[in-house]
């Protein structure tokens, strides 16, 4: 049996088509480009004396199992994140996904991660879109072992922005990429400032996040990557594509919301899927950031395209709906 396989084992479900988010109006809460001028550099990572450092945590990469169709659990490999030091907003965990803890970085602060591969084979981190010394960005020639740590320093340099973080690994039969990221090894990473912070954006229960991905699961709720033979070699042509699309780990759900502005951060973390966004009762989509933080100025659009990896800041504004509207 292929390792892909081995590593997930968990009815058969039929291909599931389409996918959104629906936002019901509630007299309550929330319940539930540019690159700034940054230039990539070659610098040694920093000095990893605890003392220097804004933020340390440990992040775990892990095998574990979580309910993500009615029925059993589905095995998956997980990031897991413990804060020894820094803001308490700095880790947002997941419990009840795959994906892996959100974490909450500053312009400015100097970061220190322990990364501990629990998985059986070699994994890295990548810090997907931030600019950091090379040594420190996860690249297949720096594998984690099993059962080691490495530990990494940087400084966030890059304005606020959408970023994510994922596994960069090649292992000895090639590219395990696809693979680890497919099997649960991706979370997201936010950059603040001042800059953003002075244009008072809603934040909080006003700000939603949204990580689009496509997933196949059969037997007995086992997320299947990739088959044998021409199948599998047409994917890795091709890209994998799943026949279900999940939103933040999970079937596409309804979330109450209140009728206020709201900022909701798109990330595409498919591995091939490309997505055409726009919303149901055809109002332009109003584009406020990509992938290197916020735009000059807003865009509306009639839909937004989001290829895998890329990432959206949409603003909406909902006072103009009444409580149990849907959009």
């Amino acid at each position: 049996m292929s390792r892909e396989k081995s590593v997930h084992r968990r009815t058969v479900l039929r291909a599931a088509a389409g996918t959104g988010v629906l936002l019901t109006l509630s007299p309550g809460l929330l319940l539930t480009g540019c690159d700034g001028g940054v230039k990539a550099v070659e610098s040694e990572t920093l000095g990893l004396d605890s003392d220097e450092y804004d933020v340390e945590l440990n992040l775990h990469a892990m095998p574990d199992s979580v309910p993500i169709l009615p029925g059993a659990p589905s095995e998956v490999w997980r990031y897991r994140a413990e804060l020894l030091k820094g803001p308490e907003n700095t880790v947002t965990e997941n419990p009840d996904s795959y994906l892996g803890p959100t974490i909450r970085l500053r312009r400015g602060q100097t970061v220190k991660i322990h990364i501990h591969n629990k998985l059986p084979e070699d994994t890295t981190v990548h810090w997907h879109g931030l600019h950091v010394p090379s040594d420190v960005d996860g690249q297949p020639r720096l594998p984690i072992r099993p059962g080691e740590t490495m530990t990494v320093g940087f400084e966030v340099l890059d304005r606020a922005g959408l970023f994510w973080y994922h596994s960069h690994a090649h292992g000895k039969q090639g590219g395990r990429v696809g693979f680890q990221s497919y099997a649960g090894l991706a979370g997201l990473l936010i950059v603040e400032d001042e800059e953003e912070a002075g244009l008072k954006l809603p934040s909080g229960d006003n700000e939603l996040l949204l990580v689009l991905q496509d997933r196949t699961l059969a037997g007995n709720n086992e997320l299947v990557y990739m088959g044998g033979g021409m199948g599998a070699m047409m994917d890795r042509m091709h890209g994998f594509l799943g026949d279900r699309v999940l939103a933040n780990g999970a079937p596409p759900t309804t979330r109450k919301v209140a009728t206020r502005p709201y900022r909701i951060r798109v990330l595409n973390g498919s591995n091939a899927r490309i997505y055409k966004l726009a919303w149901s009762d055809g109002r332009p989509v109003t584009v406020i950031g990509a992938d290197g933080g916020l735009l000059q100025e807003p865009e509306d659009r009639p839909y937004a395209v989001l290829a895998p990896a890329q990432r959206l800041d949409i603003w909406v504004d909902l006072s103009e709906f009444q409580p149990g509207d849907t959009l």
